[in-house]
C-alpha cells in the first residue's frame, strides 16, 4: 500500500429531513428528488446511472459507528449479507421498480430496498429503505437514509513496519511507539469511505462468537469471543483460540476500546502479551488487521512500556474454504 491514506469515494450523499416511519411511496419520492439534484458525476458525463446494484458484485458501507455492512446480490436470485464479526445471513433479491430489493430468509425480518443515485470508479451513493421488526417496540417500523457504498473493492494487507519475529524478539529496527503506531495506521494503512473507517464492535463479536483468521494457505484459527465477564478485570470478557481441528491453543481476555480497537491479553510460554487489533481495510467479508503487541518480554529487553511490535493478519466473517 502507498504512503498515504486511501479514500475510496469522490461522491457525496443526498441530504433530506429525517423521515418518520415512511412509506415506500415516500421513499421513492426521495429517490426521485435526490436523483434529479444529486447525480453530479452522471450529469458531468451526460450519462445515466444504473439504479440497481450490479449482480455478483460486493458492496459495503460504513455507518457512523464504524460498523461495516456488506451486500452481494447474486445472479442466481440470492444475496449474502455480512458484517465484521458476524456474517453469512442471506435471502432472496429482486428488482422491483428500479430498486434492488433484499428479502431476508426469515420473512418476519422484513426487507431492504436500495437505489443507486450516483457512482464513480470505486463507489456509489445510494438511498436505502428498511422495513424491519423492532424488538424494542414489538412492531414493524420503517426508515430510509443515504449512504456511500464501496464496490468491487479488494482489501490489501498493510505490512508497514511489521516484525517477522514479533512473538520472540524485538529489535530497534522493528520497535514502534504508540505514537508511531497511530501515524502508521492513519497515514499509511487506513482505507476510508466518505471519511469513515472500520472499527471492531463488541456486541457483534459476542453475537458472532466465532471469527476466523488464516494465512490463505490452508491453515486458520478460530477466535471464540465469549460474553463471560472477566473475574479480574472489569469490562473485559473471556476468549480462546482454537485451531482448524477445534483444538484449544490459548485463551485470555478481550474487549473493544472507545477507538474501536480489539484488545486481547493472553499468556503464552509464560510471557504475557497485549495485542491491539486495528482494521486498516475490509470489504465486510475479508478483513485486514494490523496488530500492535506489547509484552513484559520487550520491557525485559530494555524497551519502554509503550513500545511494541507490529504484525498483520487476515480475519474472515465465515469459515474459510481454503
Amino acid at each position: 500500500m502507498g504512503s498515504s491514506q486511501l479514500e475510496l469515494s469522490t461522491l457525496s450523499t443526498c441530504s433530506f429531513d429525517d423521515p418518520v416511519d415512511p412509506t415506500e411511496d415516500e421513499y421513492r419520492a426521495a429517490v426521485a428528488a435526490c436523483s434529479s439534484s444529486g447525480s453530479q458525476n452522471a450529469q458531468a458525463q451526460n450519462a445515466s446511472v444504473q439504479s440497481t446494484l450490479a449482480k455478483d458484485t460486493t458492496y459495503f458501507r460504513i455507518n457512523s459507528k464504524g460498523q461495516v455492512k456488506s451486500f452481494k446480490a447474486q445472479s442466481d436470485g440470492k444475496f449474502i449479507y455480512h458484517y465484521i464479526g458476524a456474517g453469512g445471513e442471506s435471502g432472496t433479491t429482486s428488482e422491483p421498480n428500479g430498486s434492488t430489493r433484499f428479502d431476508w430468509q426469515n420473512s418476519n425480518d422484513g426487507y431492504i430496498l436500495v437505489n443507486v443515485i450516483d457512482e464513480d470508479a470505486q463507489s456509489i451513493s445510494a438511498l436505502i429503505y428498511e422495513y424491519y421488526f423492532d424488538d424494542d417496540t414489538s412492531q414493524y417500523e420503517s426508515t430510509y437514509y443515504s449512504s456511500l457504498f464501496a464496490k468491487a473493492y479488494t482489501p490489501v494487507q498493510c505490512t508497514q513496519r511489521d516484525n517477522p519475529d514479533f512473538e520472540d524478539n524485538l529489535t530497534d529496527e522493528h520497535a514502534v511507539t504508540k505514537t508511531e503506531l497511530d501515524t502508521i495506521i492513519s497515514d499509511q494503512c487506513r482505507v476510508t469511505l466518505g471519511g469513515r473507517y472500520a472499527k471492531f464492535d463488541e456486541a457483534r463479536l459476542i453475537k458472532a462468537q466465532d471469527v476466523y483468521s488464516g494465512d490463505g494457505d490452508g491453515d486458520y484459527e478460530r477466535f471464540v469471543f465469549d460474553n463471560t465477564p472477566s473475574s479480574v478485570n472489569t469490562g473485559w470478557y473471556e476468549f480462546e483460540i482454537r485451531d482448524k481441528d477445534d483444538v484449544s491453543g490459548s485463551s485470555g481476555e478481550w474487549k473493544v476500546n472507545d477507538d474501536g480497537a480489539l484488545l486481547l491479553t493472553l499468556t503464552e510460554a509464560g510471557i504475557e502479551y497485549e495485542h491491539q487489533l486495528y482494521i486498516p481495510a475490509t470489504d465486510g467479508f475479508t478483513t485486514m488487521v494490523k496488530v500492535f503487541t506489547t509484552s513484559d518480554e520487550y520491557i525485559n529487553q530494555g524497551f519502554a512500556a509503550d513500545v511494541g511490535s507490529l504484525s498483520s493478519l487476515v480475519m474472515y466473517s465465515q469459515e474459510p474454504d481454503f
